[in-house]
């Protein structure tokens, strides 16, 4: 969360790019998934950023980390 309030994602055209939650579903290796509202316009360049800033906050050097992005399913 930190990481993305120092670097924040990006505007994506007209609509702004929303990382709304996260969740770790496995542990080897490290997996990660991401809820946004547009996945498709999360660039490749910030998943680095956020996956090198879980390496440095959480001591992950040296281990595979994977980052999924997923549609945020809506409320009805």
């Amino acid at each position: 969360n930190e990481a993305m309030l120092i670097n924040p994602l990006p505007g994506g055209g007209n609509k702004k790019i929303k990382i709304l939650y996260s969740t770790q579903v496995a542990t080897a290796p490290p997996t990660f998934v991401l809820f946004a509202n547009r996945p498709d316009d999360v660039h490749f360049s910030y998943l680095r950023y956020l996956e090198n800033a879980l390496r440095k906050n959480f001591g992950f050097e040296g281990t595979p980390i994977r980052l999924i992005v997923r549609q945020n399913e809506s409320r009805e």
